[in-house]
């Protein structure tokens, strides 16, 4: 069975991801910072509805506790196959507090961990689309397959997105011959991207996907494509020596994304 770990879950938008992911069959751990009734009562509802669930006290939400957050969800997450966090805060700092926590996670976590903005109604777009960017400069199986079997359980299309955009270094390189091989760049690039998804196509017979190939900046593309999707899935390197591996992009992603994001590590 597949389980998730809901953070902030005693109300509002944590207590409403639980629900949901209750009803598309995951079983939960959910925390919360203070409520425990709240928190005991939204693990009943999700046990009631015929899943597992069990409430644990964190301090992710405490003012001044980031860091401490961060350590605390990335032990709270072993063992279990996604890691939730909402992107929220209480006022100016606790934006700042809880932005860091979500971006510390998802860029150290070995488990997949799902970026949930404040406000989002998972009910609203339950046959929308799931997106994801394939970067052939990062290994692309994991994430391709991610997104292509929560699609394929959910009954949604895929849409994979690629950015052509050439990096600032190439592009304005005065070298006539850097220029000049721009093309053959783009061209195994493309071709990376096309094996890449065949190769997840295959296994997922069922499943919708679309490719979709434009120049514009990745982040821009991301967001745009994402717009009306129920979800957009991002690939992740794993740790380095500093056992943080979240790129400008996916960086870029998650503080503007209006949609749940998926960084799923490699």
């Amino acid at each position: 069975m597949p389980v998730a770990l809901v953070t902030g879950a005693s109300k509002g938008i944590g207590a409403a991801c639980a629900l949901a992911l209750a009803r598309r069959g995951y079983d939960l751990g959910l925390t919360y910072a203070g409520d425990r009734a709240g928190a005991e009562a939204v693990a009943e509802a999700v046990r009631e509805s015929g899943r597992r669930s069990h409430a644990l006290r964190s301090e992710a939400c405490e003012a001044g506790a980031a860091a401490r957050a961060v350590t605390t969800l990335l032990d709270r997450s072993t063992g279990h196959p996604a890691l939730v966090v909402g992107k929220r805060g209480l006022g100016t700092f606790g934006r700042m507090m809880l932005g860091s926590t979500s971006t510390g996670v998802a860029g150290r976590s070995r488990v997949p961990v799902v970026v949930v903005p404040e406000g989002w109604d998972p009910e609203s777009r339950t046959e929308a689309p799931i997106v994801v960017g394939a970067d052939p400069d990062q290994e692309m199986d994991r994430s391709l397959r991610w997104a292509f079997e929560h699609a394929d359980r959910l009954r949604v299309p895929v849409v994979v997105v690629h950015s052509t955009h050439l990096p600032r270094s190439i592009a304005w390189d005065p070298q006539a011959e850097v220029m000049q091989g721009r093309h053959e760049w783009l061209r195994r690039r493309g071709d990376d991207v096309r094996t890449g998804l065949e190769l997840v196509r295959r296994d997922f017979p069922e499943v919708d996907a679309s490719l979709v190939d434009d120049e514009a900046h990745p982040a821009d593309l991301l967001l745009d494509r994402s717009e009306h999707a129920q979800l957009l899935v991002l690939g992740r390197r794993e740790p380095g020596t500093f056992g943080f591996t979240l790129g400008s992009v996916a960086r870029g992603v998650l503080h503007h994304a209006t949609v749940p994001v998926a960084v799923i590590p490699s």
